[in-house]
């Protein structure tokens, strides 16, 4: 990273400097921005959502952005007062390489358009708090520009949200080193704000981050999910035999989710009379893929076949087991259900789903299936031990924590009434004690 980046002049819309308004300055209440940069699934930018949401029904007077580059944002409802703008998408090839969803479009242009639609979304929108997703400086470091704005300027708390895990720690150590994150979080971010606990995983040890990173990041919880109320069933009617166990299996988006679909939907139809079952199969699982578990599985009447639902939650809340790939999200929602969780984590581009799955399972929350072990009697297996074993634990009994919404709507409001009695000189000044 170049040593400009914090100092080069700051551009607004339409190359004009942004205008000098504090936070939360005259009579418009506070702003918030999240930036996700969703490329191959939807778990950034649900993530955002799911915050943004808890905002708008908790803290009176936040306004909130949501920049995403997700092709399928518009899937979800959204609360008031709380905007969607989406960016030109990108996804990733059988290599793990970012390309290009514009087919006339090289990866190289669609990443100068992010830019440019980005930096205009957010200086448009006048953050106070501008909330990164992950990618400290964006999809091949498309954030850098608005970052060196926004710095520049002063008026606009930076804080990176990180998950729990990354990858592998050798790998994120050799990228970080060599793209200039490391500088990026000890210069550029305010605060950063760990999505996860320290007694699961020690992100700033781990990935070795320095004492200055380590003063200001603050490890807030795990997010809890939980079941809307007065929500109707997902499932009612659903089978003709509603007695048997209740499989739900989801994977994720579903752009790498079809051996674990066709798998759990083989084990299904082979065990009619055991279990019935949901899969969920994410609307980015190709149509070909899609047709092709319809015509083989579509008739089974043990088989209830979903592409997506927003109701994710009601529908585990429903299951006696749930099969899943191991992304945060999934995760999350599953291990809240208190219910049986098989997991069958990605392994490929990165690490990180194996080991969340592996630590998890080491709380004895889920089991982990290999998935170079997957097959329908390797399934069909993990779903029997689970059924056999002994419910999950609850997870604060095992060091769990689910409190990092409530500390994320605290660090915001902190920040609120910081900005309201220190001025905006002082704004900048981190707003709450780091946790432990």
């Amino acid at each position: 990273m170049e040593a400009s980046l914090v100092k080069q002049p700051a551009l607004g819309l339409h190359g004009t400097a942004p205008r000098a308004a504090g936070p939360g300055s005259g009579s418009r209440g506070l702003r918030l921005a999240f930036y996700s940069h969703d490329s191959y699934g939807l778990g950034h930018f649900r993530r955002c959502l799911l915050l943004a949401r808890h905002i708008r029904e908790q803290l009176a007077g936040v306004e909130v952005l949501i920049v995403t580059g997700s092709p399928r944002a518009f899937f979800y409802s959204t609360p008031a007062h709380c905007e969607i703008v989406t960016i030109a998408p990108v996804t990733k090839n059988a290599k793990g390489e970012y390309v290009s969803r514009n087919l006339g479009s090289t990866l190289e242009e669609t990443i100068r358009l992010r830019k440019k639609q980005i930096r205009e979304a957010v200086h448009h929108f006048r953050p106070d708090i501008f909330v990164v997703d992950h990618a400290p400086s964006g999809l091949r470091g498309e954030l850098l520009p608005l970052l060196a704005d926004l710095k520049f300027a002063g008026h606009t708390e930076l804080v990176l949200g990180m998950r729990d895990v990354i990858d592998d720690p050798n790998r994120v150590r050799e990228t970080w080193k060599r793209d200039g994150t490391y500088r990026l979080l000890d210069e550029v971010y305010d605060q950063i704000w760990v999505y996860g606990c320290k007694e699961v995983f020690e992100v700033d040890k781990i990935y070795g981050m320095s004492k200055r990173v380590q003063e200001k990041l603050i490890y807030l919880g795990y997010l809890r999910r939980v079941r809307a109320q007065g929500t109707p069933s997902p499932v009612a009617g659903a089978f003709p035999s509603p007695d048997r166990p209740h499989l739900v299996c989801v994977v994720g988006g579903g752009g790498d989710g079809y051996p674990l679909a066709k798998s759990f939907l083989r084990m299904l139809a082979e065990r009619e009379d055991l279990w019935n079952g949901t899969l969920v199969t994410g609307p980015f699982l190709s149509r070909e893929k899609r047709n092709r578990l319809l015509e083989r599985f579509g008739q089974n009447k043990n088989v209830q076949l979903l592409r997506f639902t927003s109701h994710l939650e009601e529908l585990l809340s429903e299951a006696d087991l749930v099969v899943t790939m191991g992304g945060y999200n999934a995760v999350m929602e599953a291990v809240c259900t208190g219910k049986p969780v098989v997991i069958v984590p990605r392994v490929f581009p990165r690490k990180e789903q194996w080991l969340r799955a592996q630590a998890f399972q080491g709380l004895r929350l889920v089991s982990s299936l290999d998935p170079d072990r997957l097959d329908v009697d390797s399934l069909a297996e993990s779903v029997r031990s689970g059924f056999n074993n002994p419910l999950p634990p609850d997870p604060d009994s095992c060091g769990l924590r689910l409190d990092g919404i409530e500390n994320f709507l605290a660090g915001v409001e902190a920040f609120r009434r910081r900005i309201r009695t220190a001025g905006e000189d002082q704004y900048n000044v981190r707003s709450f004690k780091k946790r432990s």
